[in-house]
């Protein structure tokens, strides 16, 4: 009983002392924890640029159209899908962890709530997450558009390649078109593209798929 009594008692004493150190707001970081920090943002970086080389080899292979599988059933889904113009195949690099860093980089300048250094270092070891990356050269682009109450949806047409290490795994034709049930008035342009890039992402999952998220191992 006496025992129960203590860890009860201990375990209080911590969530006040986590509730007080919430009310403090961010708190900025020592110098170890500020060397963890940085010591996993250089290894998840490192680990994106190692993902350049064998890119570029597999962007090479995209003046051939043919000979590519048609599908990539039962492989890990894609980390990252992109629409693109055939003229900027040149000037590409991959994807890789290139937003995650980003976010990670300017989450790192302000300060951190109890947890938040521990969630961001074990998703920085994460980084680049598993899959390839899809690359859909577009035929076809038009932005969805709001102009008063006339609502034009976004269409994508084009060709979708899977790249997978240095090397194209699959490719299909695609099409997408932005949902009709989709809020479309003023100022709701960020909305329009998110809804147009997540029916890309399901056209490209049925021209290529179907995937499988238990293959998403590192």
């Amino acid at each position: 009983m006496k025992t129960a009594f203590v860890v009860a008692a201990l375990a209080l004493g911590a969530v006040a002392l986590w509730a007080s150190l919430r009310e403090q707001g961010p708190q900025p970081l020592g110098a170890e924890e500020r060397a963890r920090l940085d010591a996993a943002l250089a290894a998840a970086q490192a680990r994106h640029e190692a993902l350049t080389s064998p890119f570029q080899v597999a962007l090479g292979q995209l003046s051939n159209d043919a000979g590519f599988p048609a599908s990539c059933a039962g492989q890990a889904p894609p980390r990252s899908t992109r629409v693109v113009e055939r003229a900027q195949l040149g000037s590409l690099g991959p994807q890789g962890a290139a937003r995650e860093l980003g976010e990670a980089r300017r989450q790192a300048e302000g300060g951190f709530l109890p947890g938040q250094l521990a969630a961001l270092i074990a998703r920085l070891d994460g980084l680049p997450g598993p899959g390839g990356e899809v690359l859909v050269v577009a035929a076809r682009h038009e932005a969805p558009t709001v102009n008063g109450t006339h609502f034009a949806p976004g269409k994508i047409e084009g060709t979708a390649y899977l790249l997978d290490g240095a090397a194209v795994a699959c490719a299909a034709a695609v099409a997408a078109r932005s949902s009709p049930s989709v809020e479309a008035s003023a100022g709701k342009e960020d909305a329009l593209a998110d809804d147009l890039a997540l029916q890309v992402e399901r056209a490209v999952a049925r021209a290529l798929g179907p995937f499988d998220a238990g293959n998403a191992v590192r």
